[in-house]
């Protein structure tokens, strides 16, 4: 029985150079070894939509340091 895949990296594949996003049908076997080795996902489970970014929390601004920091030596004369 051969199942449908979808490339997930470049490689050569039964004579073919198969880019990252190309359908494939390849044997039960061979799908379970690619698919272990991620070259390969299952056609069905592959998604096809971009990963949109979202913000899930807003980071403090970071103070920055004033210039030089005191020496003893000044603190310590006064």
């Amino acid at each position: 029985m051969s199942k449908n895949l979808i490339a997930l990296k470049p490689f050569t594949y039964a004579g073919r150079a198969l880019q990252a996003g190309d359908p494939f049908t390849a044997s039960s076997a061979e799908a379970r070894a690619l698919c272990a080795i991620r070259r390969a996902a299952p056609a069905d489970t592959y998604q096809t939509a971009e990963a949109k970014p979202e913000v899930t929390k807003e980071t403090p601004e970071v103070k920055k340091p004033s210039g030089r920091a005191a020496s003893k030596k000044a603190s310590s004369k006064e």
